[in-house]
């Protein structure tokens, strides 16, 4: 078998039945970020939920660039102005549910 690859090699895959990420929980209006597009600073507002819960703030390719645990506050203010222009992922595990929105750094 040949496993040689070239540089103008692309390779496509199909995911299906991926489970383990939740837009958001029952609704809409759960998770909020605002301003978004933003400069890195932005709220997270969260409303219906009473319990700990912890917050990531990824890169495109999944690296985490803000972690905090244990949070309890239904509305966070963020900066991550030191981050260059472009989209990041902001993760919330609620009891081990998790919910993802994107936040765009202009």
């Amino acid at each position: 078998a040949d496993t040689t690859y070239q540089s103008n090699d692309f390779f496509i895959a199909k995911l299906s039945n991926v489970s383990g990420i939740d837009e958001l929980p029952c609704g809409s209006d759960n998770i909020t970020v605002y301003p978004n597009p933003n400069t890195g600073r932005f709220v997270i507002a969260i409303t219906g939920n009473a319990e700990p819960y912890s917050l990531e703030i990824s890169d495109f390719l999944g690296s985490t660039l803000y972690r905090q645990d244990n949070l309890t506050n239904n509305s966070l203010q963020i900066n991550i102005s030191d981050l260059s222009k472009g989209i990041y992922f902001v993760k919330l595990n609620v009891n081990g549910r998790l919910f993802n929105k994107k936040v765009v750094l202009q």
